[in-house]
């Protein structure tokens, strides 16, 4: 029996040591918006993982009103991609701004490689929001 943990433990250990470790959080870039109407969104760190690439931000907006996001697109070299998956809302239902006017946002897109410069779009029912990120 002691045989048999010894080998799985070192099993273990050659997986945990194989495994690649390939996120890389950035966190210096720039948010400008190039639309002025309705919410901004500012970014606060990009994880590129090998799975997937999260941004984390903010969407601020007026205290005590509603929006609805239905999609979120993020183009970088030519490329547009749509994100997958986001947390702090959820895709296609209103959502209401508290007293303070923000709401943190983790938003999930295909995995890329690290970008200088990039523009996120939330499309809402009234209106697309655009973002242009780039690298301080």
């Amino acid at each position: 029996m002691r045989k048999i943990i010894t080998l799985l433990l070192a099993c273990l250990a050659a997986i945990c040591i194989a495994l690649p470790v390939e996120a890389k959080v950035e966190r210096r870039f720039a948010s400008t918006p190039v639309t002025s109407e309705g919410e901004t969104f500012h970014v606060d760190s990009i994880d590129f993982r090998a799975d997937l690439t999260r941004v984390y931000g903010k969407l601020m907006g007026t205290p005590h009103t509603s929006g609805k996001i239905d999609v979120v697109e993020l183009e970088t070299g030519g490329k547009k991609m749509v994100a997958d998956d986001i947390d702090g809302i959820d895709f296609g239902r209103y959502y209401q701004y508290e007293d303070e006017g923000v709401i943190e946002l983790e938003v999930d897109f295909p995995a890329m490689k690290s970008f200088q410069g990039a523009v996120i779009i939330f499309s809402s029912p009234r209106t697309q929001q655009k973002t242009r990120i780039t690298r301080r």
